[in-house]
């Protein structure tokens, strides 16, 4: 048996569940803003070695984007 409480259950109480499940949220939507933002660096490369088109290439990142959407 644990004498001290958790940090998180000393300040939140007993039930913490929300404020894990909000962390776990704020790092995902930052780490995929993260790679959103950096897809236009790569654009180029994929139109030029790949032969796409800028509507073909930018809708890789759509359908990674909805594929994620559906995943939450």
């Amino acid at each position: 048996m644990r004498d001290k409480p958790n940090f998180l259950v000393g300040i939140l109480g007993e039930n913490y569940a929300w404020a894990v499940c909000a962390a776990c949220l704020l790092v995902l939507l930052c780490s995929g803003g993260l790679t959103y933002t950096g897809f236009a660096a790569y654009q180029p490369y994929l139109i030029s070695s790949g032969g796409l088109t800028n509507t073909q290439s930018s809708m890789l990142i759509t359908i990674r984007s909805f594929t994620i959407l559906v995943g939450f």
